[in-house]
């Protein structure tokens, strides 16, 4: 059996904890924190890793707090984080806020994306070697492209140039039809959010058409 660290042990009981408590939240909470812990805790026995949990989840934190929360959210969950690193007795309950925070969060600042469409994300382009440079990573997962991948691992690219692990950012779209980079929106077999397209495309036209109309009564 392996030897766990005190803080390694911390972090497997808020692992632990942190499921308990989402069991209790809504079923969208539930998806969208699942999908957090894919990325986060991409190989659950992280006491296998030679680094300490608290520099695991300080590589990968903040990248997924810009993933996952609001602007104001994210800088204030990161410093409240950073002052747990900093003060020892404080480090395990900074990482409970940390998470329960993001969990919260999620109820809030995701609810308006609706899912990504099953054909967009089936049709995901493969990115080559080629055009991959040697200090491009995903924002997801903090891995540098370059890094040995699985045979079944690829890099792909959505419609706005963000390159991402193809296993991220399925998890991603999976729940949102956004760039986590730029928010740049993708296709969505959402009913409402076609609805929502329907009547932007509408007014637009119907603004054109107005323009057109006022520059006809001046020629």
């Amino acid at each position: 059996m392996t030897r766990r660290s005190g803080l390694q042990q911390s972090v497997i009981n808020l692992y632990r904890d942190c499921c308990r408590t989402v069991r209790k939240k809504p079923p969208e909470t539930r998806t969208r924190f699942q999908a957090f812990v894919r990325a986060q805790f991409r190989q659950p026995d992280i006491t296998s890793k030679d680094h300490t949990a608290i520099e695991y989840l300080l590589r990968r934190g903040k990248k997924q707090l810009e993933a996952y929360s609001g602007e104001n959210a994210r800088n204030i969950l990161f410093e409240r984080l950073m002052e747990g690193v900093t003060d020892p007795n404080g480090r395990e309950q900074a990482l409970r806020d940390y998470i329960r925070s993001v969990i919260e969060n999620a109820e809030i600042s995701t609810q308006g994306a609706p899912p990504a469409s099953y054909s967009f994300m089936r049709n995901l382009p493969v990115v080559s070697e080629s055009e991959i440079r040697t200090d491009d990573e995903c924002i997801i997962c903090s891995d540098k492209f370059s890094a040995p991948k699985s045979k079944t691992a690829s890099v792909t690219r959505l419609p706005c140039k963000h390159m991402f692990d193809r296993d991220c950012i399925l998890s991603w779209l999976k729940l949102h039809n956004t760039c986590p980079n730029c928010r740049h929106e993708v296709e969505s077999d959402d009913p409402e959010w076609i609805n929502k397209k329907k009547r932007e495309t509408r007014l637009a036209a119907a603004a054109v058409q107005e323009e057109e109309e006022a520059n006809w009564m001046y020629i």
